[in-house]
């Protein structure tokens, strides 16, 4: 068995390894639970994305990935319309949950005003900072504001613009962070050269956050999984990196992480229903954080 590390993976290996994993969950589960992106998105004259909220509903909660507005409109309560927004179209989707993670020089005071509460938090990230993990499980069907978008597919362009927008604030904020930001993947092939699993992870602020693992029936328990993790921690801890972060459904493999030294953060319950959502760290920076 061959495994190999890749510092350029293609973003469409992403989504099939996702789509995989989609698969089992739904075996494991009994449920067919797509994943569905959301956007709210506030416009400015030009039409670009000024601001907005991106995420993604799957088995009944939304992922908020990422809020933006621009200084000027702060304090203004866009904010709250934007949040509601995207609460009401994950109500009708059939969502009874909805989480986040915000840095502590973001909006940790905001959310709680709107009801979230911090379900766990992870110290050093990025250095001399904290980032919180944020839940509220009360939502109410509003309705969005006028001057407001809501869709369920989301433009690159939109992205591109939070991204940058958003990358600029934490910049100026908290700095840059240590260390190479960027996505990395581990692929195990045969002798043959087949894919036999991968994993797709991105370092960014001086953490690593494991997206996505996976290997075929026939390949688990034989310590292929552990050497693909190993190898990512080592390429995150030669990028700058002094942690890595992942969640894990309860009918995957928290177990599997916490014999290589994981350690459990947060969880969130009814994650689908019935089952529970696991959020797990190991630091990468001890003399002996690294998987053997």
């Amino acid at each position: 068995m061959r495994i190999t590390l890749d510092d350029t993976p293609d973003p469409a290996e992403r989504r099939r390894l996702f789509a995989a994993i989609d698969a089992f969950n739904d075996a494991a589960t009994g449920l067919t639970a797509p994943a569905r992106p959301l956007a709210v998105v506030l416009r400015g004259a030009d039409g670009r994305a000024e601001g907005g909220v991106l995420g993604i509903s799957y088995y009944g909660w939304l992922i908020v990935e990422q809020v933006y507005l621009p200084p000027a409109l702060r304090g203004h309560h866009m904010g709250t319309l934007l949040l509601r927004a995207a609460e009401g179209e994950a109500a009708r989707r059939g969502c009874h949950g909805i989480w986040l993670d915000t840095y502590s020089f973001q909006a940790r005071p905001f959310y709680e005003r709107l009801g979230f509460r911090q379900f766990g938090e992870l110290a050093d990230f990025p250095p001399g900072h904290r980032r919180h993990f944020m839940a509220r499980t009360t939502l109410r069907a509003w309705d969005a504001a006028p001057g407001l978008t809501v869709s369920d597919q989301i433009d690159p362009a939109d992205q591109a613009a939070i991204d940058q927008a958003l990358v600029a604030f934490n910049d100026q904020a908290a700095g840059p962070g240590p260390g190479r930001a960027g996505p990395l993947a581990v692929w195990a092939h045969d002798d043959a050269g087949m894919p036999q699993g991968g994993l797709w992870a991105r370092t960014g602020r001086g953490w690593m956050f494991v997206d996505q693992l996976i290997l075929p029936p026939a390949r688990r328990g034989a310590g292929l999984g552990r050497r693909m993790l190993a190898l990512a921690e080592q390429a995150a801890h030669a990028r700058g990196c002094i942690g890595a972060w992942l969640d894990t459904f309860d009918f995957q493999a928290p177990g599997f992480y916490h014999r290589l030294g994981w350690r459990e953060f947060g969880r969130l319950d009814d994650y689908p229903a019935g089952h529970a959502r696991h959020f797990l760290f190991k630091r990468l920076d001890g003399p002996s954080a690294l998987a053997e």
